[in-house]
């Protein structure tokens, strides 16, 4: 299922790959995937996290459900689900900067279910993004970096402050 808009900018990350998962299970992948275990299925997470973008009028660009993907190409795969969003005034600040970022942009995090049956969160850290790209706005690097924190918490139904 691919619900697609005008793809165009962006909202980032920051949490180190660990807080809030279980320790010794941990997903691997590169050195910059941040990860985070949910405390839901795929679908109540995908909802809460869709449903807190709407909230702070962030848009979700593009929903990519791989696993129906796969099941339409008769293969299967466990629950596996990309959102892209963002925000243009946010994303086109950062390519005014290094328009190669647009590489990144929009942002976009994986929600998946593990072998195991565990529902985890995952993206790419926009500070090490930026920092890769040369990125000198670190102001609205910092911000979007917050406001990843905030929303990957609130899609995993991490109620600690």
């Amino acid at each position: 299922m691919i619900k697609a808009g005008l793809l165009f900018s962006v909202a980032a990350t920051a949490m180190a790959i660990g807080p809030g998962a279980s320790a010794g299970q941990l997903p691997s992948g590169p050195a910059d995937l941040m990860v985070k275990e949910s405390t839901s299925d795929v679908a109540t997470t995908q909802a809460r996290a869709t449903a807190a973008l709407a909230k702070l009028g962030v848009p979700v660009f593009a929903t990519f459900d791989h696993a129906a993907n796969a099941q339409e190409a008769g293969l299967s795969l466990r629950p596996t689900v990309v959102l892209v969003f963002g925000n243009p005034k946010v994303g086109t600040k950062l390519m005014h900067d290094q328009q190669a970022m647009a590489l990144d942009l929009p942002l976009r995090i994986a929600i998946w279910q593990d072998a195991q049956g565990i529902t985890w969160i995952s993206y790419h850290d926009i500070r090490r993004t930026a920092d890769a790209y040369g990125i000198k706005d670190h102001d609205t690097v910092g911000k979007l970096a917050d406001f990843m924190t905030a929303l990957i918490k609130q899609a995993a139904g991490d109620s600690t402050k």
